[in-house]
C-alpha cells in the first residue's frame, strides 16, 4: 500500500515501517514509528509530540521545514568555564603590549588568548545559530542562519534518489553506541548527511522526519542500501 495515497486523517490498521498490527497509542509498539494520522496536518503549524520539542516542524501548503537551535547545556556550561578561562589568561599579557610586541606571545600565552578567543566565538555562534531543511516539490535544501556555516546545501528535486534513515556511531571514553542519520542519495549515488542523532532513541523519531520531507517532496519511499 503506498503510504503517500492515504491521508493522515485516514487510520490504519498496520504499522506502515514494520506491518505490525497497529495497538493502542500514537506508535508502533514493536518498530517505535509514529502513526502518520496521530500527526494533525491541518494547523500551518506544529510540532510533533514525540520529537520532545527539539525539532520543530511547520507546515505551509505543499512545503515542510524542520528546524532546531544548535544551543544545548554543554554551551551554557562553556560560558563560565571561558570565564575563568580569560580571567587566567589574560592576566599574563595586556592588550597595549599584545599590540606594541606580538612576537612575544608566543607560544605562551598566545596560545591560551586564541583559545580564550575563538572558543566564547563559538559559544556565541551556538547560543544565536539555528539549522533549518526545507522540502517542496521543487527542491530540498538545508541552511544554516544567522550565521553561514559549513555544509549548507540545496538540492533540485529531480536530482534526489532518495531520503533514507542509517546508522551511525557516536562514542565517549567510555563507551560508543548505534545514532541515527538522516541523509540524501542523488541520482548519480552521491550521499550527503542532513541530520545526525545522539542517542538511540532517536531512530523513530528521525523515521518521523523522513516522512515528512518525502511527502512534501511526492518522493515514494523504498529501501536503500545501507539504510538503517
Amino acid at each position: 500500500m503506498n503510504e503517500h495515497n492515504n491521508p493522515a486523517s485516514t487510520i490504519q490498521t498496520h504499522c506502515a515501517s514494520c506491518g505490525v498490527s497497529r495497538d493502542r497509542g500514537e506508535r508502533c509498539e514493536y518498530c517505535g514509528a509514529l502513526y502518520p494520522d496521530t500527526i494533525s496536518t491541518d494547523a500551518p503549524t506544529g510540532v510533533i509530540s514525540s520529537l520532545d520539542n527539539k525539532y520543530r516542524v511547520k507546515r505551509n501548503g505543499n512545503e515542510v521545514s524542520i528546524s532546531w537551535s544548535w544551543r544545548n547545556i554543554k554551551t551554557w556550561m562553556m560560558i563560565p568555564f571561558f570565564i575563568f578561562w580569560n580571567s587566567i589568561a589574560f592576566q599574563f599579557t595586556t592588550l597595549d603590549k599584545a599590540l606594541s610586541d606580538p612576537l612575544s606571545l608566543f607560544p605562551v600565552p598566545g596560545i591560551h588568548l586564541l583559545v580564550g578567543i575563538l572558543g566564547p566565538l563559538y559559544v556565541l555562534l551556538c547560543l544565536i545559530n539555528n539549522t533549518t531543511i526545507t522540502a517542496n516539490s521543487s527542491h530540498l535544501s538545508i541552511r544554516h542562519h544567522p550565521l553561514p556555516w559549513r555544509n549548507s546545501n540545496h538540492f533540485s528535486a529531480g536530482d534526489i534518489e532518495q531520503v533514507f534513515v542509517s546508522r551511525g556511531r557516536r562514542s565517549s571514553k567510555k563507551r560508543s553506541w548505534d545514532v541515527p542519520i538522516l541523509q540524501v542519495i542523488t541520482i548519480n549515488g552521491s550521499r550527503y548527511e542532513l541530520l545526525k542523532g545522539q542517542t538511540e532513541v532517536e531512530f523513530a523519531d528521525y523515521e518521523s522526519l523522513r516522512r515528512h520531507i518525502l511527502t512534501a517532496m511526492n518522493i515514494a519511499p523504498k529501501k536503500v542500501h545501507g539504510s538503517a
